[in-house]
């Protein structure tokens, strides 16, 4: 039986272009978007450190939660090839498959479930509406979370 788990996808790389490509999109984002909504949600945009409002928040999930970027999903070749998938498969974990094979885009919140099912908690789309309120985050999180078969203790 698999562990709970939510996870908050960045849609940013970790590689220095990377970083480098979200601070020139993020300063000439307008105030309305952002680049990253989750990055903005957690970090308050380009701080390397988490934003306190987010800590506090995040102490309500009971749930094990990962925050990653896209290139931080582990890949999981061997338990792809031995599955019999194809060579392309065989690079994607399955969160990674879950989210781009359902042509999801980055960034994005995924909930986990015991059975090892995934589901998608928040698009991209909808991130936006939340990355300055990490309160009202984990407050429609848990709703979502609960209609998704996670238990919220």
């Amino acid at each position: 039986m698999a562990t709970p788990t939510i996870y908050v996808v960045y849609s940013n790389s970790t590689s220095l272009w990377g970083q480098l490509a979200y601070g020139i999109r993020r300063m000439s984002a307008s105030t309305v978007g952002t680049p990253c909504a989750a990055l903005q949600l957690t970090h308050g945009g380009l701080n390397s450190k988490e934003r306190s409002d987010w800590e506090d928040a995040k102490k309500k999930i009971p749930v094990n939660l990962q925050q990653q970027h896209y290139d931080e999903i582990p890949e999981n070749a061997s338990n792809a090839i031995r599955l019999g998938r194809s060579t392309a498969e065989a690079s994607l974990n399955p969160l990674k498959r879950f989210i781009e094979s359902n042509r999801y885009e980055y960034p994005c919140v995924v909930g986990a479930t015991t059975d090892g099912r995934f589901h998608m908690l928040f698009a991209d789309s909808e991130l936006p509406d939340y990355a300055q309120s990490p309160s009202m985050f984990v407050k429609t999180l848990q709703v979502r979370a609960t209609q998704a078969g996670i238990t919220w203790k």
